[in-house]
């Protein structure tokens, strides 16, 4: 048996399969007049409408009263508009972290599972050290390798030096959510449908600046106008102090910290 097994396996064509991915397809679509309407898995009007007014809803997290990006004056594709994702057997997407360093959620509509590896935000600067460490020449000829979602990396190279590296396996009916600065890349197990979007609670204004700095380190232009974000949330605040209350406390740095942050954006505009 062993024979004609190594017999089968020798008679396979050396050239490897192509591997294909659906990436970044909106879920949006211009309607005459300007306007969008968003492609839907689900065929049955009410159960649309239903969906629709759900929290979970994709379309509806960027937007929310809880997010910062609702303040945008642009529809982002792919941070506010959300996108989908076809993958087949071993399709996959590098390491990489949000734009803008911002959270993210993926729910997986349906097919077969995806594997995720993910790195805390807090050891993201493990991550580009070794980068730099293990891929010198690359790393100084291209300085921003880690912008572009094209390194992978073994997630036992990363665990082997010292770099907290954690696995999930997301199937059909579950999300997934990054946090801010949270390397992560992965694979899918087989053909699936998932859908990815961006969400910024108060908390991020803390990470805003960093990624905004991480930027200009590369001289890399930002995705979407933060500075017109920014002064869309001092407006905001301003406006309604029963608001401001709840971003302060959502921050989790008190208001004091808050207002400093605010005017340390502000005086860079």
């Amino acid at each position: 048996p062993k024979r004609g097994a190594l017999s089968r396996h020798e008679a396979l064509p050396t050239t490897p399969p192509p591997v294909e991915r659906g990436v970044a397809i909106e879920t949006a679509v211009r309607r005459r007049g300007g306007r969008k309407k968003t492609v839907s898995l689900v065929s049955d009007a009410t159960t649309q409408h239903q969906a629709a007014l759900q929290s979970w809803n994709l379309n509806c997290a960027p937007t929310s009263s809880s997010s910062m990006l609702r303040l945008l004056d642009a529809e982002v594709t792919g941070v506010v508009v959300p996108w989908m994702y076809v993958g087949s057997t071993y399709s996959s997407f590098c390491w990489h972290v949000e734009d803008h360093f911002l959270y993210s959620v993926n729910y997986h509509h349906w097919g077969s599972p995806k594997l995720w590896y993910g790195v805390p935000g807090e050891d993201a600067d493990k991550v580009e050290d070794f980068v730099r460490r293990s891929m010198p020449t690359l790393a100084r000829s291209t300085p921003d390798l880690m912008l572009r979602m094209i390194t992978a990396i073994s997630p036992c190279a990363l665990r082997s030096a010292g770099i907290r590296t954690f696995r999930a396996i997301q199937r059909p009916g579950q999300f997934i959510v990054t946090f801010p600065r949270a390397y992560h890349s992965g694979f899918n197990l087989g053909f699936n449908c998932a859908e990815a979007v961006n969400f910024a609670p108060s908390d991020w204004l803390w990470w805003s600046r960093a990624a905004l700095d991480w930027y200009r380190r590369f001289h890399r232009a930002p995705v979407f106008a933060h500075d017109s974000l920014v002064l869309g949330l001092v407006r905001d605040l301003l406006e309604n102090k029963s608001r401001f209350r709840g971003f302060a406390e959502g921050a989790g740095n008190g208001r004091r910290s808050v207002c400093e942050m605010l005017d340390a954006l502000l005086s860079e505009l």
